[in-house]
Formats: structure tokens, C-alpha cells, sequence
């Protein structure tokens, strides 16, 4: 089971982040905030596997974030498509908890690139 992969929608903020895990169903698995470092990134889903496709917002200095959590756990990640990022801001509702849900559930649906 652990081979299975999950999604993970990863939105930054510049002292915490907030993590959502999704399996292939769609079942929100975690959603928290965590430290901005990528050890508390990876601690927050490694109990969920390790086939892990992760999906972060587009933002200065996320591509060194994600930079290390492919090098050093060996994730999938991908920088957000703008156009989907520009579509979740305009949203009412704005907990950074549905900004990480709708990162993963991007993911699942492989929808993370132009």
C-alpha cells in the first residue's frame, strides 16, 4: 500500500506551510501547517508512502524548496500552473487549508501543468 502514490498540495507562506495529502480517491488523508523548512514537510506525509507527486504554489523561492524535496526524498514536485493558481486566488473563501487541498486535488487529477 505504501507504494501507492499520494498527492500532495503544498502551499507556501514565509513562516509556515500548509500541507495537504490526498489519496487517488480523493480522501484528504492530512491538511496542516507546518514549519517552513522541508524536513517538517516531508515529516508531515512520509506515514502516508513514499510515491509522493507533490504540487507547490508558484512563489519566490519555491523552487529551491522544491528543489530540495526532490534531492534529499525524492519526490515528484511541480510549480503550479499560473493560470490555476490565478483562478484559486480569486476565490471568497481563502484558508490556506482549501489553497492546499485544490494544489493536491490538482495534482490528482494531473492537472498541475500548462
Amino acid at each position: 500500500m505504501l507504494n501507492l502514490p499520494v498527492f500532495v498540495g503544498i502551499d507556501c507562506h514565509q513562516k509556515m506551510i500548509q500541507v495537504c495529502v490526498m489519496d487517488q480517491r480523493r480522501k484528504i488523508l492530512a491538511n496542516q501547517a507546518v514549519d517552513n523548512q522541508p524536513p517538517a514537510v516531508h515529516r508531515s506525509v512520509a506515514p502516508f508512502g513514499s510515491n509522493i507527486q507533490a504540487a507547490i504554489e508558484v512563489s519566490t523561492g519555491v523552487a529551491d524548496f522544491a528543489e530540495k524535496l526532490i534531492e534529499k526524498y525524492h519526490w515528484t514536485v511541480e510549480l503550479a500552473h499560473p493560470g490555476y493558481v490565478a483562478r484559486m486566488k480569486q476565490t471568497p473563501d481563502k484558508p490556506d487549508w482549501t489553497d492546499a487541498k485544490l494544489l493536491a486535488d490538482l495534482t490528482r487529477a494531473g492537472k498541475r501543468r500548462g
